[in-house]
């Protein structure tokens, strides 16, 4: 390759995307994007650690996530008028000790990797960033602009 600079063939791009889907594609790029807006004001406060007692999310947000946790997550983790906890009480005592220590990236991980654990229906990633705000405002925590 002595001195010459080597370019990658435009045309092959193209040929490299060809076996996806179109509408897979498009969610594709509408989650990356979702992600990327969600995270966009953690990433704003330079060298500030915000935790959840700053207002990470809207009343919006949470209301969104409500009906996810009524459609995906309530047959399992119960809760006010959606029968007995069979999973993990997400508003005990227990929860916010476990969850104040992680940050809501970790939360959201464990949320796309292992729920739901009997094989049912798993959440979007979309739904996950929906349904992370119910679970703090449940919790009782503040709301912010974000």
């Amino acid at each position: 390759m002595s001195g010459k600079i080597f370019l990658m063939n435009a045309s092959i791009l193209p040929n490299v995307f060809s076996g996806i889907n179109p509408n897979v594609w498009f969610r594709l790029t509408l989650v990356a994007g979702l992600v990327c807006l969600a995270a966009a004001p953690l990433l704003a406060q330079e060298g500030e650690q915000r935790t959840i007692l700053d207002g990470v999310y809207t009343e919006e947000q949470a209301a969104r996530g409500q009906r996810v946790y009524e459609n995906l997550c309530s047959r399992c983790h119960g809760g006010e008028d959606f029968g007995p906890v069979r999973a993990s009480d997400l508003t005990s005592p227990d929860f916010i000790d476990n969850w104040r220590e992680y940050d809501l990236g970790f939360m959201y991980s464990m949320i796309l990797e292992d729920m739901p654990p009997d094989g049912g229906a798993k959440p979007l990633p979309e739904q996950i960033v929906d349904v992370i705000p119910y679970i703090l405002h449940w919790n009782e925590y503040p709301t912010g602009d974000t």
